[in-house]
């Protein structure tokens, strides 16, 4: 393991750091301030395009809000009371659509730390849209009624950092089944539980 110091806002050391590999996960991220957010983001991807060799492939975090609601063609980020933060999610993502890079997207809700290795067996993995079940007459209902279904299924729509890793390291290779995708990850025994 090589290890570089440094800041991610500083597009050399981010250049450094990518320089050279074929492939990168960036799990970095700005909790509070969506412009710094959003920065780290922009540089990464750009540095990724020009610093990455072969199939240029990068793995970016974002959040339950860069999915799509189910049922309809709305991003969670665009809903309304949506902290900026959020939003960035959105902003992240056509970043990543715009860039020449065997992309990634991985919006996983809240995450745990598990004492067991991570697996793909109890999870279950959507792609575009947020990993919850809920009837298609849903998608009539008017924007301002999608935050409330999306909260009172937040606490089901957990996975571990483990599982997310393993996912992550399993489809690291060029060419994935979730290449160019959005990627949403949720224990699958929670997920299930009481969604219409």
């Amino acid at each position: 393991i090589h290890v570089i110091e440094g800041d991610l806002l500083d597009e050399r050391t981010v250049a450094q750091s990518l320089e050279g590999h074929e492939a990168a996960v960036c799990a970095a991220g700005h909790n509070s301030d969506p412009r710094i957010f959003e920065a780290i983001c922009r540089i990464v991807i750009t540095q990724a395009e020009t610093q990455l060799i072969g199939s240029r492939r990068l793995w970016l975090f974002g959040g339950l809000p860069g999915l799509t609601v189910p049922h309809t063609r709305v991003i969670g980020a665009d809903l309304p009371g949506m902290p900026a933060i959020f939003r960035s999610h959105k902003i992240n993502y056509e970043q990543l659509k715009a860039s020449k890079l065997d992309w990634s997207f991985i919006c996983p809700g809240p995450m745990f730390f598990s004492n067991q290795e991570g697996t793909l067996a109890d999870v279950k993995i959507t792609t575009e849209f947020m990993p919850y079940e809920i009837g298609p007459w849903t998608g009539r209902l008017p924007k301002i009624v999608h935050p409330f279904i999306m909260r009172s299924r937040l606490e089901r729509m957990v996975t571990s950092y483990e599982n997310v890793a393993y996912l992550i390291m399993e489809n690291l290779g060029p060419h994935s089944q979730y290449s160019g995708k959005r990627v949403g990850i949720v224990d699958a025994n929670r997920s299930s539980q009481n969604d219409r």
